[in-house]
């Protein structure tokens, strides 16, 4: 097997060599097989996109919605009016929903703002995400076989999966995550800062990277990068922030879903059904606590590299999520896929030769998108 460049080095493929085609290639693919989903959803559900919003029926109010509608529901209306959504019943919790603006927004823009053509683009805009996401991967992580398994491992997952079936902001946050690393290694540092901000606005949850690559670059001493990339980072986030509770009269961090919780997986009693907690142990929580402890194993050792510190913080944002998030197993397996790309990255740099079974563990969750009514045909 072929040497697998350093994660923090700033090294570039060359050019003619297969790690330029395979991520192309890789991209391609991913793209074909989300299409290939697509057209399936969309021919059993009369061709109609808004298949994938998921909305809740008007006549039944949030009180009582328990279980009926999905989050994509919230990026529609944003992305049907960015400013009258919030003044309308559309938004559960309006504040806390705003935060997440980049996805909607950018489906607005795609669509120039037509509504007939805005639930095309949610779904456009997470399918191209989805192969850009396999090219930069794979990028970043540079060996030919390794960037392949991982590729599958992360994107064809049903943690994944379920954000394009949906039109979640995961796909287009981890992309910009992705973005961000992969710029970072290549030390354009105002550039990473950009992504990042990104990536926060897309899904809070994925400013745990620029947390992590802060960190990594201050044990290193480069304090002015650190702060360049956390600032950048950050700053954008809060300011939203701010803005959205001058607007609305309500800060967006006073919702229960905005605070963590103090005991790690305190949650996990909410997930209620027992097929709800195995599906959540096998595909999220399980791998996530052995990569963890396999990390601090190593560290303890020797000084944690930067995938190293983007694995420990990811986990630590998984285990500590509010308690209202683990009444939806589905979410779990969303917010565990910044724990699978970090972990996929820590493990091409120390053990390559294990990502092909990271593949098995993950892939075959996809058989639950075949046995789940209605999520596929």
């Amino acid at each position: 097997m072929s040497s697998i460049p350093n994660f923090s080095e700033g090294e570039l493929p060359r050019l003619g060599t297969g790690l330029r085609r395979e991520p192309l290639l890789l991209a391609l693919g991913v793209v074909a097989i989300y299409t290939v989903m697509a057209v399936i959803v969309l021919a059993t559900h009369a061709w109609n996109p808004k298949a994938f919003v998921l909305e809740r029926p008007d006549d039944v109010p949030f009180a009582q919605a328990f279980a009926i509608g999905y989050d994509g529901q919230f990026s529609y209306a944003i992305a049907l009016d960015p400013i009258g959504a919030g003044e309308s019943d559309a938004l559960d919790r309006a504040a806390y929903r705003y935060l997440r603006i980049v996805y909607p927004i950018t489906a607005r823009i795609i669509a120039l703002g037509i509504p007939d053509l805005i639930p095309w683009s949610l779904l456009a805009v997470n399918i191209l995400a989805a192969g850009a996401t396999a090219w930069l991967f794979a990028d970043l992580i540079g060996g030919k076989a390794g960037a392949v398994w991982a590729v599958l491992a992360l994107l064809l997952s049903l943690n994944y999966l379920i954000g394009i079936r949906f039109d979640l902001n995961e796909p287009l946050a981890l992309l910009a995550a992705t973005a961000g690393l992969w710029l970072h290694k290549r030390k354009r540092y105002g550039l990473t800062a950009i992504a990042f901000a990104l990536a926060g606005l897309t899904k809070e949850a994925f400013l745990v990277f620029p947390l992590a690559v802060a960190v990594y670059e201050t044990t290193q001493r480069n304090l002015k990068t650190a702060a360049i990339i956390f600032l950048g980072s950050f700053l954008p986030y809060f300011a939203w922030s701010a803005a959205i509770t001058q607007w609305l009269g309500i800060s967006p961090f006073s919702y229960s879903l905005s605070k963590p919780s103090l005991i790690p997986f305190a949650g996990m009693r909410h997930l209620g059904l027992l097929e709800s907690q195995v599906l959540v142990m096998i595909w999220a929580i399980g791998p996530s606590i052995l990569v963890a402890a396999a990390v601090i194993w190593k560290s303890a050792r020797e000084s944690p590299s930067l995938a190293a510190w983007l694995v420990l913080f990811n986990v630590a944002v998984l285990a500590t999520l509010p308690v209202e998030s683990w009444e939806d197993p589905l979410a779990i397996l969303r917010l565990a896929l910044g724990t699978m790309a970090a972990g996929l990255l820590w493990l091409s740099q120390v053990q390559p030769r294990i990502l092909p079974y990271s593949a098995a563990i993950w892939i075959p969750s996809l058989l639950i998108a075949f046995i789940l009514p209605g999520l596929l045909i």
